[in-house]
C-alpha cells in the first residue's frame, strides 16, 4: 500500500490549500466544498487480493474519488485511465488503418501570466483546430492530444503546451509531405497567430525496448512502441510538485482551479476519434476511476499466479497516523486489524 499512502498523503497538501482559501476568498462555500471532497476521496479503498499475498494479482475493485480537476490522487488515477485508454484505441487503429505509425508532438508558446491563462488556453485550444485543417497537416491522420500546465516559481508565469500522438500512414516518411520540425514550427506560428518563433518538437515513436523491431505487426510490438509516448502524453495536466514548492501556492491553486474549470484536456480526432467511438469507451471524465486498466477483473476473479479465488480486503485511511490500515468486517462492524 506504499504507493496508495504516498498519494493520499500528497492529496492532503492539496486538500489544505483550499482549506485555507476557504478562509480567505470571497467565495468560502467554493473552496470549502472542494476541500471536503478533497478530504474524504479514497479516504476508503476495497481490492480483489490474493488469500496468498501475490501483489501482483491485486485489484482494485471500489473506492470513493472526489474527481475534483486539481485533486493530484484522482489526477493519478486519470493518467493511469488515459494511458490504458490510449493503447486500447491504438490497437483498434491498427484495425481500421493497418500500418498505422505515430508521431509524437509537442506544442508551445511563451509563458504567461496568471490573469493571461484562461484565455491563453482558450486559444490553444482554437490554434489547434486551425493547424488540423491546413492543407498541409492533412497528411496526419488522427490526434490524441492532452493539455498540460506548469508553473515557474521564479518568474510567477504559467506554461500551457500540448502533447501530441499522431497517426500517419506507413508510407509518410518518404512521402515529399513530410512534416519536419521547421515547417510544423511554421505552421504552428501561423495557426497560434505569433510573431516570435514558438517552440515545437516532433519525433518518430521509437520502441521503448531496443531490441524490438520498429514494424507494428503485433500487439506486443504495438504497446511496446507507443507505451512511452502514451506515458508522456497521459501525464498529469498540472505538474503538483511545483505547485507545493512555490512560495505563494494558494493563489497558484487558485489560478489553476479557475483556468482548468469545465475544460476538456485530452481528446481524439481524426483515425483516433473513429476508434475511439468504435470501441465505445467511456470519457475520462465520467470514469469512476476504479477499474483503469480496463481489466474486467468481475469476470475473472482468480489469482494469475497461483489460481487461488481473490477475496475482497478493505482499507481505511488513519488521519491519525496518515496511512492506510486493513480492516475486517464482521456482522457489519469494521474492526482495524493492522496499519500498511
Amino acid at each position: 500500500m506504499k504507493r496508495w499512502n504516498d498519494k493520499k498523503n500528497f492529496q492532503l497538501a492539496i486538500e489544505k490549500i483550499y482549506f485555507n482559501l476557504a478562509e480567505t476568498e470571497k467565495d468560502k462555500t467554493y473552496y470549502l466544498k472542494k476541500a471536503i471532497r478533497l478530504h474524504e476521496c479514497g479516504s476508503w479503498l476495497s481490492f480483489l487480493e490474493c488469500p496468498h499475498g501475490h501483489k501482483e494479482s491485486v485489484s482494485l475493485k471500489n473506492a470513493n474519488f472526489c474527481k475534483v480537476r486539481l485533486c493530484s490522487y484522482c489526477q493519478w488515477r486519470r493518467s493511469l485511465f488515459v494511458y490504458h485508454q490510449f493503447l486500447t484505441v491504438a490497437h483498434k487503429v491498427q484495425e481500421i488503418a493497418p500500418g498505422t505509425k505515430y508521431l509524437f508532438m509537442t506544442l508551445t508558446g511563451k509563458n504567461v501570466t496568471a490573469q493571461e491563462l484562461p484565455q491563453a488556453i482558450t486559444h490553444y485550444i482554437k490554434s489547434l483546430e486551425r493547424l488540423v485543417n491546413y492543407k498541409n497537416f492533412r497528411v496526419i491522420k488522427g490526434i490524441f492530444r492532452t493539455l498540460e500546465i506548469t508553473y515557474n516559481s521564479k518568474k510567477n508565469t504559467y506554461h500551457p503546451h500540448f502533447h501530441l500522438i499522431a497517426a500517419v500512414e506507413k508510407s509518410y516518411f518518404t512521402e515529399r509531405n513530410y512534416i519536419s520540425q521547421k515547417k510544423l514550427t511554421g505552421m504552428w506560428q501561423k495557426a497560434f497567430q505569433v510573431s516570435y518563433t514558438p517552440i515545437v518538437d516532433i519525433r518518430k515513436v521509437r520502441p521503448k525496448l531496443k531490441n524490438q523491431k520498429t514494424v507494428l505487426n503485433s500487439v506486443d510490438e504495438l504497446q511496446n512502441n507507443l507505451a512511452g509516448a502514451a506515458a508522456e502524453v497521459a501525464k498529469y495536466a498540472v505538474k503538483f510538485s511545483d505547485v507545493l514548492q512555490s512560495e505563494n501556492k494558494n493563489e497558484v491553486v487558485k489560478v489553476l482551479d479557475n483556468a482548468l474549470a469545465g475544460r476538456r484536456l485530452v481528446a481524439y480526432s481524426g483515425v483516433m476519434k473513429e476508434a475511439y467511438k468504435a470501441l465505445k469507451l467511456n470519457d475520462v471524465d465520467e470514469s469512476d476511476l476504479i477499474d483503469v486498466e480496463n481489466s474486467n477483473f468481475d469476470k475473472n476473479c482468480q489469482c494469475e499466479i497461483c489460481k487461488s479465488e481473490l477475496i475482497q480486503t478493505q482499507y481505511l485511511f488513519n488521519f491519525v497516523h496518515n496511512k492506510y490500515a486493513k480492516v475486517e468486517i464482521k456482522n457489519n462492524k469494521k474492526r482495524e486489524i493492522n496499519n500498511v
